[in-house]
């Protein structure tokens, strides 16, 4: 054997003393190792591939899965105006013998271009908004339920009276009951 060789094939065990062999059987066993290993790593690599297969698959089906954005493009309402109704006096239903009396002055939210035909309806606004209020009670009209049941009932009125235009909000600018 060459002195090389000899160096390679022993081992210093610390003792002084060397151990032929020992160096070439722990290569022997690398080699081993290394070839039992091979095997191993290849399943742990197709597993990592897999999952991350997995994950892009079921990130981009959930991807497409999600609505598309659509931008929809609507047209900015009409600017709207606020026309002054004259106020007006009405009776109510007499209640227990007690006669009731409303002052009412509103105000109603329109369209621009729908104002002019709100005021050429002034008088039968005001017809039909006292005939409406001669069924209440004043208990009826009371607190703030009866103002917004009020409020409801004068503005399906207003729409009916001025359609197709349509109102889309009265507000009471003087409301007393005596």
């Amino acid at each position: 054997m060459e002195p090389s060789q000899q160096d390679e094939e022993t081992e210093d065990r610390g003792d002084g003393g060397d151990r032929p062999g020992s160096v070439l059987l722990a290569k022997r066993m690398a080699r081993i190792a290394l070839r039992c290993s091979r095997p191993l790593r290849r399943p742990a690599i197709i597993g990592m591939i897999g999952l991350v297969m997995g994950v892009a698959v079921l990130g981009s089906a959930w991807a497409l899965s999600r609505p598309s954005v659509e931008v929809a493009i609507t047209a900015l309402p009409a600017p709207s105006t606020y026309v002054n109704l004259p106020a007006f006096v009405t009776d109510l239903r007499p209640d227990r013998g007690r006669r009731a009396v409303v002052r009412i002055a509103l105000v109603v939210r329109v369209p621009a271009a729908h104002a002019p035909q709100l005021t050429d309806m002034n008088a039968a606004i005001e017809d039909a908004v006292q005939v409406h209020l001669r069924d209440y009670r004043r208990r009826d009209l009371e607190g703030a339920e009866g103002a917004q049941r009020l409020r409801q009932e004068v503005l399906e009125i207003v729409n009916a009276l001025i359609h197709p235009a349509k109102a889309d909000r009265i507000l009471f600018r003087e409301f007393l009951m005596d």
